[in-house]
């Protein structure tokens, strides 16, 4: 489908296309959009008013199927190609957004040596990829008694990769102490929900 500036995107990546998804327009583009760091996030689509990482805050795209294009752009070939740093540069993007408090809270985390990461849950707040317990909201904390094991219930779980992992709703988090990681996933003995970060597909 065609959006509101005339550009092809999709909710879900088409069979045989190279796209990219966008956290901000939640929908994946054509991979030609992106044939430089900014023409999609900073100067294209979201140069009409709509809310973008811009400014040069992503450093580099993440192609999720097909091939990347051999002109994105100038760099040192360093990297793991995980899509690590791009949803990280995201945030101050989504931070823009939030309430004082919000952002203070942020900060605070941060300070106290928190790790900010992503949480996906069910459009309604509950864990969607294996968790128990009721809704989560803003400023929701939670704990666990250790000791620490990331895969279970001794975990409080978080990514640096939402991509990667089932739920409507996409939220920042803070984990707080010893933080054990496994490939895209994250886990600590406590988490702080500190906002909603995007909401796309379904649960």
């Amino acid at each position: 489908m065609h959006d509101s500036l005339g550009e092809t995107s999709w909710k879900e990546p088409p069979a045989g296309l190279a796209t990219a998804f966008c956290p901000q327009c939640n929908r994946y583009r054509p991979r030609e959009y992106f044939r430089s760091p900014l023409d999609h996030v900073g100067d294209r689509v979201h140069a009409e008013g709509r809310r973008g990482v811009g400014g040069g805050a992503v450093e580099r795209v993440v192609v999720l199927r097909g091939e990347a294009p051999k002109d994105l752009g100038d760099g040192d070939g360093d990297g793991d190609g995980d899509g690590h740093d791009y949803w990280l540069a995201t945030i101050p993007s989504l931070t823009s957004s939030w309430p004082p408090e919000q952002r203070a809270r942020l900060e605070a985390a941060r300070a106290e040596g928190a790790v900010i990461a992503f949480w996906r849950s069910r459009k309604d707040g509950r864990p969607s990829n294996g968790g128990t317990g009721g809704a989560r909201s803003v400023g929701h904390v939670e704990t666990v008694p250790g000791p620490l094991r990331l895969c279970g219930a001794s975990a409080l779980h978080a990514t640096e990769q939402p991509q990667k992992w089932e739920g409507r709703k996409v939220w920042v988090v803070a984990l707080f102490g010893e933080v054990a990681r496994e490939g895209d996933k994250l886990g600590a003995l406590r988490r702080e929900i500190l906002s909603e970060a995007w909401t796309r597909g379904e649960d």
